[in-house]
């Protein structure tokens, strides 16, 4: 990882929770890559669940364990 990106990854990851989903979803459109409008639409849902309080998310490195072990 670029040493620009760190920091940029460390400066994200102070942010809310609500604050970073928003972030990672207008990076992920200014990739100019077309996902779908289902993928729009799931993206939103999630960020209401997470506004809403029914989804409480877990940190990246919790995450990161369960997907590919320790």
């Amino acid at each position: 990882m670029a040493k620009q990106t760190a920091v940029l990854l460390k400066a994200a990851l102070k942010l809310s929770n609500r604050e970073r989903a928003r972030l990672a979803a207008s990076l992920l459109e200014s990739l100019d890559i077309d996902l779908g409008e289902e993928y729009d639409h799931e993206i939103q849902r999630r960020i209401a669940e997470i506004d809403r309080g029914i989804v409480k998310p877990i940190p990246w490195e919790k995450a990161r364990k369960m997907i590919f072990g320790p």
